[in-house]
């Protein structure tokens, strides 16, 4: 027997396709891989969406995602038939890699321990929760401010989204209004 190898294919067929022809086409290319003596895995009609761009003067399709094992042999003649067929728009078939079916089956696991309620665990003792006395009384150091050398020697990072932190110019512009004197005296020669 030929080596099953693990596969991926995301389909987009026309809107214009009522239920039962969409059901069609996924049915037809099911077949293909049954007959070759694949294994599908996954079939999943994820349904209209809108299309990043037009094709075939179309902006929305019908997307169709297959999980499957099949032989080598069967993937030249079920993407000529993606191509021959007019009722699908756009094709991608990939080999899923050894790393994508180890995430795919950490994830499985992950969603049946979600599924299963965890043991109940004993409450820890009393006397292992009250930190030491000593640790508690300590107060919190704050950290030294930088200097302005530092600062600017520091490379410039983006702020996090969202925090409207000053930019670089506006931090110079700050750090020299600071170091000015006040009043009228005069400035300072180097």
């Amino acid at each position: 027997m030929t080596e099953l190898r693990p596969y991926e294919v995301l389909y987009i067929v026309r809107p214009t396709l009522n239920d039962d022809e969409v059901q069609d086409v996924a049915d037809k290319f099911r077949r293909m891989v049954l007959d070759a003596g694949g294994e599908i895995e996954r079939l999943e009609l994820v349904g209209r969406r809108r299309l990043a761009y037009e094709i075939d003067k179309l902006s929305e399709g019908i997307y169709i995602l297959m999980l499957f094992r099949a032989p080598g042999s069967l993937i030249q003649s079920l993407k000529r038939e993606f191509r021959m067929d007019d009722r699908v728009v756009r094709e991608m078939l990939i080999l899923r890699t050894k790393g994508a079916l180890e995430q795919e089956a950490r994830a499985a696991e992950g969603l049946a321990a979600a599924a299963e309620p965890a043991p109940a665990e004993p409450a820890p003792a009393a006397e292992a929760q009250a930190p030491p006395a000593a640790e508690s009384a300590a107060p919190a150091q704050p950290a030294p401010a930088a200097s302005a050398s530092e600062e600017a020697a520091a490379p410039a990072q983006a702020p996090p989204a969202g925090e409207g932190r000053p930019s670089e110019e506006q931090q110079e512009q700050g750090a020299a209004a600071a170091q000015a004197p006040e009043g009228p005296e005069a400035p300072q020669e180097p």
